[in-house]
Formats: structure tokens, C-alpha cells, sequence
């Protein structure tokens, strides 16, 4: 089975006021859904020996491809402040935000009459940065929670960053380097310790699901293990670094 995705998304930031913004976005896409029976093989080919795709597998096929377009849309909130000076900038920061996804509810036609609808998917996400003071260490607290239907998610935890390099009316806050270590839970699943290298517009990290759900007798507290790398330029962007902080 396989699934080809494709997106088009429209986002617009409006100023608020000198220390905040509003954000907003809307995306419209289509899935596309297909099958390949052609390698599987069943119980029915199985000839005394060893199964022989030769032979009929006595299933009905009902499963066909299908295209249906996605709908969603999000908001997020951002409040920021910093005291400034000639070394470095304390920052304070706050983010809100919410998206909804499949608001259509497309139809998954995975056999003829199929009127089975994809459940819209919500999504929530509170984070912050809070330099603590005369250090070059700083809090970075976050939950997000995610519910489909009958099913939920929540995430909570944060990060201890110490900077290496510290952002200066120079060389600007995106120019920041540091080292975040933290952990998540997942509530009622899995501790999840991370750790990440932020080097200005790249950063690299780590991180694993440490499961402590009811199925630990059987995983061994066993989880997912997962390594990243992210790059982000913000050269050409709209909000410089003083509009972000809303110094102009």
C-alpha cells in the first residue's frame, strides 16, 4: 500500500502590537491512495510443499486507488521581550498555537460504497524561553496535545540550554549556539530524553523513547531511537531580529 501526499500552504504574520504577533495559515492538498496484490501471496496457494504463487488464492480483491483532497488550517501566537544590553539579550518568549487538520473529512474509498470519512485531527502546542537572568542558562518549557477521534496524546517536558555563544546587538539573536538537554513523557507511554546541538541556522540531536507504558513487560522498556538534523535560514525573512522582539 502507498500514499502520495502533495500541499500548497498560504501563512500571513500580522503585528499585534510591539511585543506580539498573531500568525495564520490554511493549506489545501490532495492524498492519493493505491494497492499492489500482485506480491502477495495466502494460505489457499500453499500446494503441500510450499506456496505457489501459481495458484488461486480464492480472496476477492475490493480494494481500489482513490484521490480525495485535504483541507486545514492553524493560528499561533507569539509574545516576546528582552532586556537588552551591550553583551546579550534576556529573552522572554511565549507561544499558543493551535491547527486543525482534515477539516473536509475526505472520504476513504478503499472499496466501492466506502463512505468511511477521515476524522479531523486537532492539534495544540504551548511553548516558551526563559533566559534565567545573568547566566547563559535558559528554560524551555512546552506541551502539545493531539486528538483524532476516540484517540489522544499528550506531551509535556522541557529543556535546559546553556549558550556557548551569546547573541549580541552585533551579531543578532540568530546567531545564538548552545546545547539543550532535556526530557519529555508522554503521558501514560514513554519518557523521552533528548539532547541537541544548536549551531545558528543548523542544529543536530537525539532522542529516545524510553517506554514505560503497560506493554514495558514485554518491550523491556525498549523504545524508539531517533536523530535529526535541522536547517533554517531566516536571512531573507519578514520580522527581523528587532521586529521579532518588538524593539522598532
Amino acid at each position: 500500500m502507498g500514499t502520495t501526499q502533495g500541499q500548497i500552504h498560504i501563512n500571513a504574520i500580522i503585528k499585534t502590537s510591539k511585543k506580539s504577533k498573531l500568525g495564520g495559515a490554511v493549506y489545501i492538498g490532495f492524498n492519493q491512495n493505491s494497492a499492489n496484490y500482485a506480491s502477495l501471496t495466502y494460505a489457499n496457494q500453499y500446494n503441500g510443499k510450499e506456496i505457489d504463487n501459481t495458484l488461486g488464492s480464492g480472496e476477492a480483491v475490493t480494494y481500489g486507488s482513490f484521490l480525495n483532497t485535504d483541507v486545514g488550517a492553524g493560528l499561533n501566537y507569539e509574545f516576546s521581550s528582552a532586556n537588552i544590553d551591550m553583551l546579550r539579550d534576556d529573552i522572554f518568549s511565549l507561544k499558543i498555537g493551535a491547527a486543525a487538520h482534515h477539516l473536509n473529512q475526505p472520504v476513504q474509498k478503499f472499496a466501492s460504497g466506502s463512505t468511511y470519512k477521515l476524522p479531523m485531527r486537532f492539534v495544540g502546542n504551548v511553548q516558551a524561553r526563559i533566559d534565567i537572568k545573568g547566566t547563559k542558562f535558559a528554560i524551555l518549557p512546552s506541551v502539545i496535545y493531539l486528538r483524532q477521534a476516540t484517540a489522544s496524546e499528550i506531551t509535556v517536558g522541557t529543556h535546559l540550554r546553556y549558550r556557548f555563544k551569546n547573541p549580541t546587538k552585533v551579531t543578532g539573536v540568530k546567531s545564538e549556539t548552545g546545547i539543550n538537554i532535556g526530557v519529555y513523557y508522554r503521558v501514560n507511554d514513554a519518557i523521552i530524553p533528548q539532547v541537541n546541538l544548536d549551531m545558528g541556522k543548523y542544529a543536530i540531536g537525539v532522542a529516545y523513547d524510553l517506554n514505560i507504558s503497560k506493554f514495558k513487560q514485554v518491550s523491556k522498556l525498549n523504545g524508539g531511537f531517533e536523530i535529526y538534523l535541522k536547517f533554517m535560514s531566516l536571512d531573507d525573512a519578514l520580522f527581523k531580529r528587532k521586529r521579532e522582539h518588538g524593539l522598532n
